[in-house]
């Protein structure tokens, strides 16, 4: 008699899944595409994909810029519908981006809209298990140490963590490879690379 560890191993196989996962942020962008056409019905569908294989709930109307890594594929992510994550940003496991409660923490974009909800800015490295809540806006090129819960603004080239995080250094030029290898994407670059980046967010 066939039990239900074979069926979904049957199922695993005929869908190709025990060959490849697809990355939650592969699926996000399938759901968020379909948004953007007015399908509304396949863009549910591709994130109730995200909490099937991922566990993870990443509404298509995250506004996610490109190159963005959610590590280990995506696992157990948390991200409130309105949050804005910036380019090549890394989110680690089981991070949540989300509201609070009587927050007066905001941000206000460039349009004039008040927002209470995560920006994380671009470059970022959100370490696992670390929370934002509210309107806070994280600056670019920062890292949130694992399992913090930030509540305040972080300014850019900024290192936090803790509960509530606070700042514990600032990257600067001095000292940029003591803390070049957190982030995904320096890795990949020359130290002249990084410090051009990091010289641009500081002066912004």
């Amino acid at each position: 008699m066939t039990d239900i560890y074979d069926k979904l191993e049957n199922w695993m196989k005929e869908t190709g899944l025990d060959q490849t996962l697809p990355s939650a942020y592969s699926v996000w962008k399938k759901a968020n595409s379909y948004l953007m056409m007015g399908e509304l019905s396949r863009s549910k569908l591709y994130e109730r994909m995200n909490l099937v294989l991922h566990n993870s709930s990443i509404p298509a109307t995250v506004n996610v810029g490109k190159g963005v890594n959610f590590a280990y594929g995506g696992i157990g992510l948390i991200i409130h519908a309105r949050s804005i994550i910036g380019d090549f940003a890394t989110i680690g496991s089981n991070v949540t981006l989300g509201g609070r409660g009587g927050s007066k923490t905001i941000y206000t974009l460039k349009d004039g809209t008040r927002m209470g909800v995560p920006r994380i800015g671009d470059y970022a490295y959100i370490a696992t298990g670390a929370k934002v809540l509210g309107g806070v806006d994280v600056g670019a090129c920062s890292i949130i140490g694992a399992n913090s819960v930030v509540i305040d603004h972080v300014p850019p080239c900024s290192v936090v963590a803790g509960a509530p995080a606070k700042v514990l250094a600032t990257i600067t030029q001095e000292n940029m490879k003591k803390y070049k290898n957190n982030f995904t994407q320096f890795k990949k670059m020359s130290d002249e690379e990084v410090l051009q980046i990091l010289s641009k967010y500081q002066r912004d």
